[in-house]
């Protein structure tokens, strides 16, 4: 599924949704997520310079199926107004420092 699609699909799966994300395919062999203009993520198999963003390391169509399906899951249950429905993580602040090291060792 290209990137343009994915806006689409989630508007059919939960019209309420505004889906301000922004995907760039560079190329280097990355995507680059965007949310409303602040730092999103980027999946990448080489790790970024900074940590600004969430980093998700491996095979690039490998993730961006994953991110999709996970993405459509979130939508149609609601989500970001679902409570619970991203489970007990979606709660807890993210620490991208220690996630990085966690993938790393």
């Amino acid at each position: 599924m290209e990137e343009s699609d994915l806006a689409v699909r989630i508007g059919d799966v939960a019209p309420s949704i505004y889906f301000g994300v922004e995907f760039t395919r560079g190329t280097t062999g990355r995507i680059e997520i965007e949310l409303m203009g602040e730092e999103g993520g980027l999946l990448s198999s080489e790790i970024p310079d900074d940590e600004l963003r969430v980093w998700v390391p491996g095979d690039l169509n490998a993730n961006w199926t994953s991110l999709i399906e996970h993405v459509l899951v979130l939508a149609d249950a609601g989500y970001p107004g679902c409570v619970g429905c991203a489970g007990p993580e979606a709660e807890i602040d993210w620490d991208e420092a220690a996630a990085r090291r966690a993938l790393l060792t």
